[in-house]
């Protein structure tokens, strides 16, 4: 709001932003919407092309990863693009805003980020149904380019394929993650901090919510064990980032005890590494890594919990339920993920219960 207020000043401090490697946040892009005087438009179109040689790149690398063989070697790096090639969607979303009714913005987010092609297209053509006056220019293609195959291949290079060229076009991506991803499956020795360059001689922070934190490789594959489980999988890396740091980390050997049972926890388990046990004799269940324990937690519910022990070695995270409750204040999206999560456990108790 503050932005739209300064109208083309604040297009002037936008260009500066958008001008950097990283991606923009959707909200920059609404500004330069609402300003919508003949500068903010230019630069806006002059960022969807940006975001469509990155988008067809994004697309490349993950068509590529899809028919490699050996492919746990590109694991992050297949989760990093996917997280970004959302992020590109959400982008692409705010650009067309005012084309798209507010009431249904929501769900054709969801509908263009599902795995059904069918509810892809009938939202991509409610979209590109929209009024030409007020569709940004690109956008729409932007869109069909990340979405659908007919799209995907448009610029891409005819040149060699083998690992070391995949590299180095995700190296050169807009989002810092899938760049430090990148620089993790290099073949050889990475320094401790496993970022990329953006420039000569200086080093690419990878932002979380609205400051840069400077990630060693230990935190960034913390990171993408948590984006893993399912209550943090469609949680924006940036989010995870500030998670990350809230956790508290302890190993246990196989055999140790990690939770004696009887009286309610208050933290939310997350298995990083290894396999646990929970119950008792016949009646216990494992959990593989990685995965989450105890998310009722989180909403402030404290009930009895069983033995938990560790099967082989394991590494476990505990988040405190009122870190989490902190966390979504700022970011609703944790709270979001965690009802759905919760209704889908319930929707699986009672079809159980059925049988």
């Amino acid at each position: 709001e503050a932005l739209c207020r300064h109208g083309d000043r604040a297009a002037a401090l936008l260009r500066r932003r958008l001008g950097d490697m990283d991606m923009a946040s959707p909200d920059a892009i609404r500004a330069l919407v609402r300003i919508a005087s003949p500068p903010a438009r230019g630069l806006l179109a002059a960022y969807v092309r940006k975001l469509q040689i990155d988008g067809e790149r994004t697309t490349h690398l993950l068509d590529w990863i899809a028919a490699t063989p050996g492919r746990p070697r590109w694991s992050v790096l297949d989760l990093c693009l996917r997280d970004h090639r959302a992020r590109i969607v959400d982008v692409a979303l705010a650009a067309l805003s005012p084309a798209i009714e507010a009431s249904l913005s929501g769900r054709l987010r969801d509908a263009l980020k599902s795995a059904d092609q069918r509810s892809r297209a009938s939202a991509f053509e409610l979209i590109a149904a929209g009024p030409a006056a007020r569709l940004a220019p690109g956008a729409v293609a932007l869109l069909r380019c990340l979405l659908f195959e007919e799209g995907a291949g448009l610029g891409r290079s005819s040149g060699p394929h083998g690992p070391e060229r995949m590299l180095d076009q995700a190296i050169a991506s807009m989002s810092p993650w899938v760049r430090s991803a990148a620089a993790l499956a290099q073949p050889s020795p990475r320094p401790s901090n496993p970022r990329p360059a953006s420039g000569a001689g200086t080093a690419d922070p990878i932002p979380a919510g609205d400051h840069d934190m400077e990630l060693d490789a230990q935190e960034f594959e913390r990171i993408v064990a948590l984006k893993r489980t399912p209550l943090f999988r469609y949680v924006p890396f940036e989010i995870m980032a500030e998670v990350a740091r809230s956790v508290r980390a302890q190993a246990y050997l196989a055999g140790d005890e990690v939770i004696a049972g009887g009286a309610g926890s208050q933290d939310l388990l997350i298995l990083e590494t290894g396999a646990l046990s929970i119950g008792h004799g016949e009646d216990a269940d494992n959990l593989a890594a990685p995965g989450c324990f105890g998310e009722i937690a989180l909403v402030g519910e404290r009930v009895p919990w069983p033995r938990i022990t560790a099967v082989e070695d394991s590494r476990v995270l505990f988040l405190r339920a009122s870190v989490f409750q902190d966390l979504c204040r700022e970011h609703p999206e944790l709270a979001i993920e965690l009802s759905r999560l919760l209704a889908r456990r319930l929707r699986d108790a009672g079809a159980a219960g059925a049988r």
